[in-house]
């Protein structure tokens, strides 16, 4: 490795480092004040809509207030779990709305009906 490399890496492993050890304020380590609440997050939500969501920071507050139909399976890549939906098929077609795009696939959503609203 060469020095000048090394000495990139070094600085960058001591900014981090220093960034790492810097303590929020509020925090004390002395003791712990149960009446205040300290959260962290990475931003403020842009949009609550979950077809126009794209930021992380809104990501997290639509995975903790809406319920999704399915849910990705962590084993398979091609299979969904089923959360609100029971049931679902998908239709092949070749259609055009009225303002002119051309339709694919038609989802079929069969909801649970022991779900809670």
């Amino acid at each position: 490795m060469n020095t000048k490399m090394l000495s990139v890496t070094l600085a960058t492993l001591l900014i981090l480092s220093t960034l790492l050890t810097v303590v929020p304020t509020g925090f004390s380590a002395g003791g712990t004040n149960l009446k205040v609440l300290i959260t962290d997050t990475i931003g403020e939500p842009m949009d609550s809509d979950p077809a126009w969501s794209y930021d992380t920071g809104s990501a997290e507050l639509l995975m903790n207030v809406y319920e999704p139909l399915l849910w990705f399976n962590r084993t398979s890549m091609s299979t969904y779990l089923p959360m609100i939906a029971s049931e679902w098929t998908n239709d092949i077609i070749n259609e055009t709305s009225p303002e002119g795009f051309v339709w694919k696939n038609r989802w079929y959503f069969k909801l649970n009906t022991s779900a809670r609203f």
